[in-house]
């Protein structure tokens, strides 16, 4: 939602999910990233909206995010052992950390497989701002 009010809060896009309802406070701005190809989904066609986000999944959605806004070219060197993370998420790890949004959070984040809390989402999308956003 947050990329999606960065952008204007365009209306491109139908919505593809068939647990988003059409009129839920966040149907625009997922159809919108899935329009663009920021978010896929969970890959059974839902969105799963009302589950917890991991880290994996924070460091995928604004790698894409960075990708259609010409900021990245999406390439990453090899994975670095420290981290812990699904096979689908490895490149988005790694360009999270090539990038700087992995370290000085505080926290351990070896495990990026793990549930993100909304205070390090927000630190994720400072450093993303920051760090990458031009």
């Amino acid at each position: 939602n947050v990329l999606w009010r960065s952008e204007g809060k365009p209306m491109e896009g139908k919505n593809e999910f068939s647990d988003v309802p059409s009129d839920a406070w966040h149907a625009n701005s997922i159809a919108w990233a899935a329009h663009n190809g920021i978010v896929y989904g969970i890959g059974d066609g839902t969105f799963a909206p009302d589950k917890e986000i991991t880290r994996e999944q924070i460091a995928t959605i604004l790698n894409r995010y960075a990708a259609y806004k010409g900021w990245t070219d999406g390439i990453a060197l090899p994975m670095l052992a420290q981290y812990k993370c699904s096979e689908w998420a490895e490149d988005n790890v790694i360009w999270a950390e090539n990038n700087g949004l992995l370290n000085g959070l505080g926290i351990d984040v070896s495990d990026m497989t793990a549930k993100a809390s909304r205070a390090e989402l927000a630190a994720y999308l400072h450093k993303f701002l920051m760090n990458i956003a031009k």
